[in-house]
C-alpha cells in the first residue's frame, strides 16, 4: 500500500512538473508578440493584357510581431513576422474610363495575403524605423468571371516593407508579387480582336504597390 502510494506521489510529481515545462514552452512560443492592425490602399495590375494599374483598393488586416534578438541596449532588434491581409488584385487592359465600367476588360479578384517575414527596427527615442521581407501566400477569394479564364485559389509570392513607427501608430509602404500563376486566359477570336491580342494563351500573375497605417495594440 505505501509503495502504491509512493508511487502515485511520484507520479503526479512527474506529471505536473512535465505539464509546468510544457505551459512555459507554450508561454515562450506564443508570448511576447506585438499585435497590429492594418488599414491601407493598394494600385495593383497584372501581367498582359489585363497589365494596366487599378487605384485604390482598400486593404485590411492584422500582424503579429516578435523579436528573435536585439542588439546596442534593444536599439536594434531582429523580429519575425506573420500577418493576415484581406485585399484585392489584378488589372485592366487599358486607362479608357469605359473600361472601369466594363467587368469583360476587368480581372479583379479579392484574396488573402498571408505573409510570413523577416524583419528588423532601429529604434530611436521617440520612433523606430523599420523593414521586413519574405515570402507571401495568397488564397484567391474569387472575383470578376471573364469568359475562358480560370483563376487559381492558390498562389506564393514575396514582398517587403519599409516604415516608420511612432509607439503605437506607424506608416509603411510595400510592394507585393506572385512568383506563381494565379490565372490562366485563353481567349478565343472575338475576345483576341477586342483586346487587341495575339497570343493563344496567356499565364496571369499581379502585383501591388500599398500603403498602410498600423496600430498596435
Amino acid at each position: 500500500m505505501n509503495k502504491l502510494f509512493i508511487t502515485l506521489i511520484v507520479a503526479f510529481v512527474c506529471t505536473n512538473a512535465s505539464a509546468q515545462k510544457a505551459l512555459q514552452a507554450t508561454k515562450n512560443l506564443f508570448g511576447g508578440f506585438k499585435y497590429e492592425l492594418l488599414v491601407g490602399y493598394n494600385t495593383t495590375n497584372a501581367t498582359e493584357p489585363f497589365d494596366e494599374a487599378k487605384v485604390g483598393t482598400i486593404n485590411l488586416g492584422a500582424t503579429a510581431r516578435k523579436d528573435i534578438t536585439t542588439f546596442k541596449d534593444d536599439k536594434i532588434a531582429i523580429n519575425g513576422i506573420v500577418g493576415i491581409t484581406y485585399t484585392r488584385r489584378g488589372g485592366k487592359t487599358d486607362n479608357d474610363f469605359m473600361t472601369l465600367l466594363d467587368d469583360t476588360k476587368n480581372w479583379m479578384f479579392s484574396a488573402l495575403s498571408v505573409p510570413i517575414h523577416i524583419g528588423s527596427e532601429y529604434r530611436f527615442k521617440k520612433f523606430s524605423i523599420f523593414a521586413d521581407l519574405g515570402p507571401n501566400l495568397l488564397f484567391n477569394l474569387g472575383g470578376d468571371e471573364i469568359e475562358n479564364l480560370s483563376n487559381k485559389g492558390f498562389g506564393v509570392g514575396g514582398g517587403f516593407n519599409l516604415g516608420v513607427r511612432f509607439k503605437k501608430f506607424a506608416l509603411s509602404f510595400g510592394f507585393d508579387t506572385d512568383l506563381t500563376t494565379m490565372g490562366t486566359f485563353t481567349p478565343d477570336s472575338d475576345q483576341k480582336g477586342t483586346f487587341n491580342l495575339e497570343k493563344d494563351k496567356y499565364n496571369l500573375k499581379t502585383g501591388e504597390f500599398h500603403f498602410y497605417l498600423r496600430w498596435t495594440l
